[in-house]
């Protein structure tokens, strides 16, 4: 399966998903346990857990089945040929959901 995965990947960095992916996780365990004040909430684990499992198998599945809209995905805000509206809109929605 390693291999059928490297192949379908294309142009993919996993590496860079990967990177991504714990980034992510950092950033929202931070967001969550340092207003807590604690590590102990179970709650902060089960979402945690949960949300980043499906971050997790949804970018296996779009590595194996569509790599061209995983690429566009880890591309972010900022890519040249991105409309200026789309700018706009992801910029709210980011500011939105760290809120």
């Amino acid at each position: 399966m390693k291999e059928s995965l490297k192949e379908a990947s294309g142009d993919i960095n996993i590496r860079k998903l990967a990177v991504e992916i714990l980034g992510m996780i950092v950033a929202f365990a931070l967001a969550l346990f340092l207003p807590a004040g604690t590590i102990r909430w179970i709650e902060g684990w089960f979402f945690l857990i949960l949300f980043f499992s499906f971050i997790i198998v949804i970018s296996v599945w779009l590595l194996k089945h569509d790599p061209a809209l995983l690429q566009e995905r880890m591309t972010g805000l900022g890519r040249p040929d991105q409309e200026a509206w789309d700018r706009v809109i992801m910029s709210l929605v980011l500011i939105f959901f760290i809120i």
